[in-house]
């Protein structure tokens, strides 16, 4: 065998070696393609909208609010007891229906988003409270104090505006920090008649507030997305507001059989302030689109307090000045559409 014939063995030699062999039994016995399952997307639930570069939305919601003012309008702090409890007759509110409104600007290829929104909310004076009065002796007079009934007046007014980002951790979870600036401004008002015996007569009460304030205002939305369409939210936030209030309450008893235990007090200031606001938000959302247009609607439980935010001039035993917390928390239904 010369040397060419050997060279061209080894080689097709070295080639069959290289190859699998499989016998007819392994071959009968092999599938002729492995399944490999399939991978979960990495991609999380997208914000919803038509263009890709810019993304205009629109929302309102409906709001049933609680407003609460633990302003007590008729306690032994300004009158006396004679061994009576459960005689505190504070300022009682009322769910009642409000609503808000939103637009924002969004540039969806980096998800920065530049919103405004306002919010409205009326608890009406005509919501009112009454109340049995025992064993009560009040103030100089000595009267007793037989019944009450109270009214209390809100009407709230607050913009804001945001710059945001929202950026995806995980799979499914998303966190949406902000940025921005808020404004509110309200009107509050409590007014009361006690109803006074031996000798009988009436003593009518009125607290009245005008507020505005402006603040930096930072929070965050956190979403966790089940799917593409449902998920669960909370967020919150805070502002450091600085704040002018006018106060203007005044008080007169009467007392026909005896004019000279009449009495009239009244007071009126302005001042500046700082005062803080802290909010939360827990809710559900379900997004969707069609043609191009996104949508969305959300269900939450809200809430948003402003500390030492009423201020109440005391004038029995002693004229003085005390400030009470403004809460107000309840319900919002909240929908969307995005293009």
């Amino acid at each position: 065998m010369s040397m060419k014939h050997l060279l061209l063995a080894c080689t097709l030699c070295s080639l069959l070696s290289a190859q699998e062999i499989i016998t007819p039994e392994q071959k009968a016995t092999t599938p002729k393609h492995k399944n490999i399952p399939k991978e979960k997307s990495s991609l999380p639930a997208k914000p919803l909208g038509g263009h890709e570069e810019y993304d205009f939305s629109l929302s309102a919601a409906y709001t049933l609010w609680v407003p609460y003012n633990n302003i007590t309008i008729y306690d032994s702090g300004y009158a006396t007891t004679a061994g009576a409890t459960g005689n505190d007759l504070t300022a009682k509110s009322f769910a009642v229906s409000g609503f808000k409104v939103a637009g924002a600007l969004d540039t969806k290829h980096d998800k920065w988003s530049l919103e405004a929104k306002y919010t409205w909310f009326l608890h009406d004076p005509s919501l009112k409270t009454n109340r049995t009065l025992e064993n009560v002796v009040y103030g100089a007079q000595g009267s007793g104090a037989s019944s009450a009934e109270s009214k209390y007046y809100v009407q709230f007014n607050r913009v804001d505006g945001t710059l945001s980002k929202r950026v995806f951790i995980g799979n499914f979870l998303d966190f949406k920090p902000w940025l921005g600036l808020l404004g509110a401004w309200d009107r509050q008002s409590l007014r009361y008649t006690i109803n006074l015996t031996s000798p009988d007569g009436t003593n009518n009460s009125s607290y009245s507030q005008d507020w505005w304030g402006i603040g930096p205002y930072a929070g965050a939305r956190s979403t966790y997305h089940f799917n593409d369409n449902l998920g669960l939210f909370i967020s919150s936030g805070a502002s450091l507001l600085l704040t002018n209030r006018s106060t203007t309450s005044y008080s007169t008893t009467t007392i026909p059989e005896d004019p000279d235990l009449s009495t009239i007090s009244n007071n009126k200031d302005s001042h500046e302030d700082q005062e803080v606001m802290v909010e939360v938000c827990l809710g559900a959302i379900w997004e969707s689109s069609m043609d191009k247009i996104g949508y969305h609607l959300a269900v939450s439980w809200d809430m948003q307090t402003y500390f030492q935010h009423f201020a109440q001039f005391q004038f029995i035993n002693g004229a003085s000045q005390s400030y009470t917390n403004y809460s107000m928390q309840g319900l919002t239904v909240e929908g969307g559409i995005s293009f």
